[in-house]
């Protein structure tokens, strides 16, 4: 009769602690980079006329609204 351990712990703590933290760093990252890029898309609209937002269906109080519609409840 032959007995298997499944459920070792020596050293798979470590190595789950790196991947986790590893995971939130990248998952950090990704974050950051969209804010990023939808901050440069918030500056650009504000540096338009309230005419030209006009005629995209924009009010200048609805910017931040608009561009992070699809992220944040705003």
């Amino acid at each position: 009769m032959a007995l298997a351990q499944t459920n070792t712990t020596h050293g798979f703590g470590l190595t789950r602690a790196l991947a986790a933290f590893g995971r939130g760093f990248i998952a950090f990252m990704d974050n950051w980079s969209q804010a990023s890029s939808r901050m440069e898309k918030v500056k650009a609209l504000q540096a338009l006329s309230d005419e030209q937002l006009a005629e995209r269906g924009l009010k200048r109080d609805d910017i931040v609204r608009y561009v992070f519609a699809d992220r944040y409840w705003v």
